[in-house]
């Protein structure tokens, strides 16, 4: 039998907090064999009320942390530290966890004797919003999403390595391992409304360097709410940056070359870009700032080391 400590990091998302909390009191697992951690990143909000009438009245044991330093780094180490059972399950405030989510991780660990494992992520825009034209491209949803399935062979779990990886918002991982290996890098990760390299990636490739297996769940699966507020053209074209400068720190931390290309090349297809029109143009600003961050990480001279402004 297994046990799991559910770490929820949060920060002034009162208003989704709430159904992220409700989807593990609704696991279809015993009560008695998993905890919530909620740790309060420095919210401003209803947070700390609404986690303390989960504390008083929750049917499963709830646990309010507070963690003063912005980061989710921060905030998801504040967690595994403070987690009392063998394993430590991540999940954001943005999310919800299907009803058999911790079950799917149990059956996987169990058939797999599995350390580190994370599942699928389904991107679900917030209710009452329209999404733009451009959301149906799949390297956009691609952006907040995760799904493996079509390259694993439709297999419902499978060992995995780069460049496919465990999301930080649905991945868990034995906590002996986080405290042999290591936890979130901290100067990785977003802080408030900074992006930087990715902090969950940055672990997957040190647990592949260290020789730990690492597997995919495909049933372990969690829905992420996208905002409004983060359909905006300037939010993707940000976020597609900073995909681009963790994707080439991962390749340099596993000592594989990087393919960015040439500033002249890029050059060349943003100028084709100025002659596109509509969601095509909005598409390919897009790639083009992928492109721009995996150039830039390629040719810093730490490139892992994430210590950017």
């Amino acid at each position: 039998m297994k046990c799991f400590s559910v770490v929820i990091s949060t920060r002034d998302r009162a208003s989704l907090l709430g159904s992220a909390i409700e989807s593990v009191i609704a696991q279809d697992f015993p009560r008695e064999r998993y905890e919530i951690i909620v740790v309060d990143n420095g919210s401003h909000d209803a947070t700390r009320g609404l986690v303390d009438r989960y504390v008083a009245q929750a049917p499963v044991s709830v646990v309010y942390c507070h963690e003063e330093r912005p980061g989710v780094s921060f905030a998801r180490n504040r967690g595994a530290l403070v987690a009392r059972h063998e394993y430590v399950a991540f999940l954001d405030d943005d999310a919800e966890a299907a009803p058999s989510w911790l079950s799917a991780f149990e059956a996987a660990i169990d058939e797999h004797d599995a350390v580190a494992i994370g599942g699928r992520v389904e991107p679900v825009l917030e209710r009452h919003t329209q999404p733009p034209p451009w959301w149906k491209d799949a390297d956009i949803r691609g952006l907040f999403g995760l799904d493996h399935s079509a390259i694993i062979g439709g297999r419902s779990v499978a060992r995995i390595g780069w460049p496919l990886w465990l999301g930080g918002g649905n991945a868990v991982y034995a906590a002996r391992l986080l405290n042999e290996v290591g936890c979130f890098r901290t100067f990785l990760g977003p802080t408030g409304t900074r992006r930087r390299v990715a902090e969950d990636i940055d672990l997957n490739v040190r647990l592949e360097l260290a020789g730990v297996p690492i597997h995919y769940a495909h049933d372990a699966v969690i829905e992420h709410i996208v905002t409004a507020d983060r359909l905006t053209a300037r939010y993707i074209r940000r976020r597609a940056y900073w995909a681009g400068r963790t994707d080439a720190a991962a390749q340099q931390l596993l000592g594989r070359p990087t393919t960015p290309g040439g500033l002249r090349q890029w050059t060349l297809g943003a100028l084709r870009a100025l002659k596109l029109k509509g969601s095509t143009r909005t598409l390919a600003s897009f790639r083009l700032a992928y492109s721009a961050g995996y150039l830039l990480q390629s040719r810093l001279v730490d490139g892992t080391s994430g210590r950017t402004s």
